[in-house]
């Protein structure tokens, strides 16, 4: 069921790209929130989490006039910014983001290192993704921020890759839309090689 709020003023947090709604359940348990609103461009998603009980509504988060400056504590981008078209966007989305929240803009996603990783002949299984359209590095994010005038922020990396034994590497011939490593299935990869560049999974 759709629910109905008197102001846009008065949200907790706006989870953009919200899809069937499990980023915003994790967004509400993480900060113990009692009201949000999911946003997608795409309706059938929209329609999808009004199913499954979340405050949902299309809109394109390039274009948030519905919301006035500092509408909400919270925005959360999980897993969203790597399906946008390109650089451009996802700086309008940041644009946006940063007049409406508050607080703090709360981003989860990929990263992929695709020039260094090919050049060594890997590359991450999601960078084969055909619903990855824009493949966001950390300096991608870092550059968007100097360039809205942004210095406070902080970025926290998980999972480090080391080598290329973990089974999120994949020979850069390897099979579209796949997932961890599998020898019966993907073509032969490199094994035992030590990346001397330092770099991470997600970006959270």
């Amino acid at each position: 069921m759709e629910k109905k709020y008197h102001s846009y003023d008065k949200i907790d947090f706006i989870d953009i790209g919200g899809s069937k709604g499990g980023s915003y359940k994790y967004i509400k348990n993480k900060y113990k929130f009692e009201n949000g609103l999911a946003i997608d461009i795409d309706i059938e998603k929209v329609n999808e989490s009004l199913k499954n009980n979340i405050p949902a509504i299309r809109l394109d988060a390039t274009q948030m006039n519905i919301f006035n400056d500092n509408a909400c504590k919270v925005i959360s981008i999980i897993y969203t910014l790597e399906h946008l078209p390109n650089e451009n966007i996802i700086k309008s989305v940041l644009k946006e983001s940063l007049r409406v929240a508050s607080e703090l803009i709360y981003i989860k996603g990929p990263m992929f290192y695709k020039n260094y990783l090919k050049e060594k002949g890997f590359q991450f299984f999601w960078s084969h993704w055909r619903e990855h359209t824009c493949l966001i590095e950390p300096y991608t994010i870092i550059n968007i921020m100097k360039y809205l005038g942004i210095n406070t922020y902080e970025l926290k990396y998980l999972h480090h890759v080391k080598n290329s034994n973990e089974p999120c590497i994949h020979s850069i011939n390897g099979l579209i839309d796949r997932h961890d490593y599998d020898r019966k299935i993907d073509p032969p990869k490199e094994m035992n090689f030590e990346f001397k560049k330092k770099f991470i999974k997600n970006l959270n």
